[in-house]
């Protein structure tokens, strides 16, 4: 009976403590996730337009269909070019023709792959608006972050918008809200959070 018992408690021991890595392991991986992608996209030619208008031609897929504002990651995250609106597709060929808004940095026309993104602006300066870099205070560090000033104000509004990305990503992801409030009278703050690539690390608590 004794040796029973001996083995149901290590038996629930183990079974504790497997739990408990697991937990750990599964925290870990939501609070602090993985942000590393390849150049997986196909970036079949780069060429001028109707009126000198830069176009890029993507392997077509549900994303790089889809209507809106994208942009294109290459050259190892290294370059950086706003996509626009789709002007033509090819179903037999697998294409699709986007509009290039603007390259900040790299050269495109030298890319053969790249990561579809919604990142339009990487930085605030393609924005063309008045900002600042702030700090806010967390509970290990101070927490990066850009303010805008609304447009034709001297000074802040009371009104403001906070603009927060997504898990994993980068307060970079959130300037595409900027200019909407910045219309609108809106004071605008960027924020980085905890475990993205600007603020201090904070581990998993389980």
């Amino acid at each position: 009976m004794r040796r029973a018992a001996a083995a149901v408690a290590i038996g629930c021991g183990v079974a504790g403590v497997t739990a408990f890595l697991a937990a750990a392991y599964f925290a870990r991986e939501v609070v602090v996730p993985k942000t590393l992608r390849r150049d997986d996209l196909q970036i079949r030619r780069v060429f001028r337009g109707a009126g000198e208008t830069l176009m890029v031609e993507l392997a077509a897929s549900a994303r790089t269909t889809t209507p809106g504002r994208y942009s294109v990651w290459f050259a190892n995250g290294t370059g950086h070019a706003s996509i626009g609106e789709v002007v033509s597709s090819d179903d037999a060929a697998g294409t699709v023709t986007r509009r290039v808004e603007r390259v900040d940095s790299g050269d495109l026309g030298t890319a053969k792959a790249g990561i579809w993104s919604g990142y339009v602006y990487p930085t605030p300066e393609p924005l063309g608006l008045s900002y600042s870099d702030v700090e806010i205070p967390i509970e290990n560090g101070m927490a990066p972050a850009w303010k805008f000033a609304p447009a034709g104000a001297s000074r802040e509004a009371s009104t403001w918008a906070i603009h927060i990305h997504g898990l994993g990503g980068s307060k970079a992801g959130a300037l595409r809200g900027v200019p909407v409030a910045h219309r609108l009278g809106y004071t605008s703050l960027v924020v980085s959070i905890r475990n993205d690539r600007d603020s201090p690390v904070c581990q998993a608590v389980v």
